[in-house]
C-alpha cells in the first residue's frame, strides 16, 4: 500500500503593517486621521512662514498621498524581504517571516529589517514633502523644517507594533 503524503496546513497571519497596502474598511478611519495629522504637522511647522495657511491648503493633500506612498515603500521593502528569504535563505525564512509578520522584535535581523523600512518611508517622506512644498511656494528653510518634521512625526512606526498581541 502507497504510503499518503503528510498533509501541512499553514495559518496565513495578517500583519498589522500590511494593513496599509490592502484596501480595507479600517481606511475610512486610516485615511482621515491620517490627513489631519499631517495637516497638524504641517501647520505647527509652517506657523513662522507669512504664506502658511496658503501653502498649507495647497499642499496637505499631496502631503498626505506622498505619506502613504512612503509607507507602501516600507512596506513593500518587508514583504520583498520576506519573499527573498523565502527564496534564498529558506533554512530562516520563517523566522524572518514570523518576525517581520508577528513580532518585529523576535530577533536582531528583524528589528533591524523593520527600523530600516521606518527610515526608508521617513526618508521617502522627507524628500516627497519637500519637493512639494518647495513647488507649492514654500521658502527653501520653511520647506526644509517642515519636511523634516513631517517625516519624524509620521514615519511609520505602526511597522513595530506586534501583531501578535491581535492575533
Amino acid at each position: 500500500m502507497k504510503k499518503k503524503k503528510a498533509t501541512r496546513l499553514y495559518n496565513i497571519l495578517f500583519p498589522v503593517w500590511l494593513l496599509i497596502v490592502l484596501p480595507t474598511p479600517l481606511w475610512l478611519l486610516l485615511i482621515p486621521l491620517n490627513y489631519a495629522i499631517d495637516c497638524f504637522v504641517l501647520r505647527r511647522s509652517m506657523r513662522d512662514s507669512e504664506d502658511a495657511d496658503r501653502i498649507c491648503a495647497r499642499s496637505s493633500w499631496k502631503i498626505c498621498l506622498a505619506g502613504f506612498a512612503a509607507d507602501l515603500a516600507g512596506a513593500a521593502f518587508m514583504f520583498g524581504e520576506m519573499l527573498l528569504a523565502d527564496r534564498f535563505f529558506p533554512d530562516f525564512s520563517d523566522k524572518i517571516g514570523y518576525g517581520l509578520s508577528m513580532d518585529p522584535f523576535f530577533n536582531i535581523w528583524t528589528f533591524c529589517s523593520v527600523l530600516i523600512a521606518v527610515l526608508l518611508s521617513a526618508a521617502v517622506i522627507f524628500l516627497a514633502d519637500r519637493v512639494i512644498l518647495r513647488k507649492d511656494g514654500a521658502d527653501p528653510a520653511a520647506a526644509l523644517k517642515a519636511a523634516r518634521n513631517l517625516a519624524l512625526f509620521t514615519a511609520p512606526y505602526l511597522f513595530f507594533f506586534p501583531s501578535k498581541l491581535i492575533y
